[in-house]
């Protein structure tokens, strides 16, 4: 309520599900939830049914980070996947905060939600090929040419699906949450 118009506030409720946690993605401007966050929904045994479920709620574009299948922004009507950058993954410690971070810097510079994600998930893919964490966060420079040379994935919707459906049937049904 206090910040300037023109600020975006991005959200990371990490993979909690819960009513603050809700209102928190209300408030944002820009939620971002990793896949795990929507296999919680309660009624929602579908990637599309929770991706509906949770616009529904925050009445925004949402962000989902998709691990090794990249990222994917869901506007209410459209769902377009984010390929992730082909690596060899060493590490994959702290490769959704520096996702998170590169968007938010995207958001900052006023680039779209796509060119966010993308520039996200070039850094994320830096962090996964090198040991450590904070000492390995790749600096603009590093991320700037990933995405210049780098190859990506094939963006593979039935492989996410699949994802999801083996995501939704690791969770009991007292741990799903109604969206309120």
């Amino acid at each position: 309520r206090h910040k300037r118009s023109q600020t975006k506030l991005v959200i990371d409720p990490s993979t909690e599900l819960s009513a603050f946690t809700l209102d928190m993605m209300r408030e944002s401007d820009c939620p971002i939830v990793p896949i795990e966050t929507l296999a919680q929904i309660k009624g929602q045994q579908t990637l599309d049914g929770a991706l509906q479920a949770l616009h529904a709620l925050c009445k925004k574009s949402l962000v989902v980070t998709l691990g090794e299948f990249g990222s994917l922004i869901y506007d209410g009507v459209t769902t377009q996947m984010v390929p992730a950058f082909k690596i060899t993954a060493v590490n994959t410690l702290g490769a959704g905060d520096v996702f998170r971070g590169a968007f938010a810097y995207g958001q900052m510079e006023g680039w779209s939600l796509v060119k966010c994600a993308m520039y996200g998930n070039a850094a994320a893919a830096l962090q996964c090929m090198q040991l450590g964490n904070a000492a390995v966060v790749p600096s603009a420079d590093d991320i700037d040419l990933m995405m210049q040379g780098a190859s990506r994935n094939a963006g593979d919707l039935i492989l996410l699906v699949d994802h999801f459906d083996q995501l939704v049937s690791q969770y009991q049904p007292a741990t799903l949450v109604t969206l309120t």
